[in-house]
């Protein structure tokens, strides 16, 4: 659980050192984000993995259905990143436009958080009829 507690400080350095280069060094806030984006995804991988590895590990489940959990809660991350992303941007772009650049902002990210909750919980009642 350490080893767990400790990767998840990567991407909060990460978001630190991006917020740091955004108001410092904007030439490599790209860079910077684009490694969070990417450390971000593959600690998820990771973590979905070891959690199905458990499973099938202690031989409650079998090969193809590992596979299969993997790839549907590898579509369940995508799609809620998908939707939130889009729906998020969308909303505060229009409100940015409309009320300031701070308004945007906040209204997106709120949008971006209630819309990835609900995406997350229906794929998750979706998949577990998926699985039975």
């Amino acid at each position: 659980m350490a080893g767990r507690r400790a990767t998840l400080l990567i991407p909060l350095l990460l978001l630190l050192v991006y917020a740091v280069a955004l108001a410092a060094y904007p030439a490599i806030a790209n860079r910077v984000g684009n490694a969070l984006i990417i450390v971000c995804l593959g600690l998820a991988l990771l973590f979905i993995i070891q959690n199905n590895w458990h499973a099938f590990t202690l031989g409650r489940i079998s090969g193809s259905k590992f596979v299969r959990n993997i790839l549907l809660d590898v579509l369940g991350l995508l799609l809620t990143i998908t939707a939130a992303s889009y729906l998020g941007r969308l909303a505060g772009n229009w409100l940015g436009v409309s009320f300031g650049g701070w308004i945007g902002v906040i209204t997106g990210l709120g949008i971006a958080f209630v819309v990835s909750w609900s995406v997350w919980r229906t794929w998750g009642r979706v998949s577990w009829i998926l699985t039975g």
